[in-house]
């Protein structure tokens, strides 16, 4: 699963970044590139901020200027009332350690700080 993971990656980096073979070998070592190195090996369009940002999604995508920008912050409504964090402290405090870990796993994957696998955060399609 996992080779097929990262050759289907490595393609999709192929494709959508217009690298060919020798461009691809170069970047697909593991290594890893600062935003700096990685706009000529044309893995970063531009540097900046949301600005910039805002600025070439309008230039290249289409997305209207005046498009109002949302932080998102995912949290599940059993998070915000502390139900999950709560009942693992009560399972953790009547011996049941088992159960605690897996409520406080279910936290921690709501909050996204444990990943496991791949993950599009946001990609706009001119075609949506």
């Amino acid at each position: 699963m996992r080779r097929n993971s990262y050759a289907w990656f490595k393609d999709l980096v192929k494709q959508r970044r217009d690298l060919d073979d020798a461009q691809l070998e170069k970047i697909s070592d593991g290594r890893i590139f600062t935003a700096r190195q990685g706009v000529p090996l044309k893995l970063v369009d531009l540097i900046g901020g949301q600005h910039e940002a805002i600025d070439w999604l309008v230039a290249n995508k289409g997305i209207a200027k005046d498009l109002p920008v949302r932080e998102w912050k995912k949290k599940s409504s059993l998070e915000r009332l502390g139900l999950v964090s709560g009942a693992a402290g009560l399972a953790r405090v009547a011996g049941l350690a088992a159960i605690a870990g897996i409520l406080e796993k279910t936290i921690l994957l709501e909050r996204g700080v444990e990943l496991d696998g791949l993950l599009a955060i946001w990609q706009h399609s001119a075609a949506n």
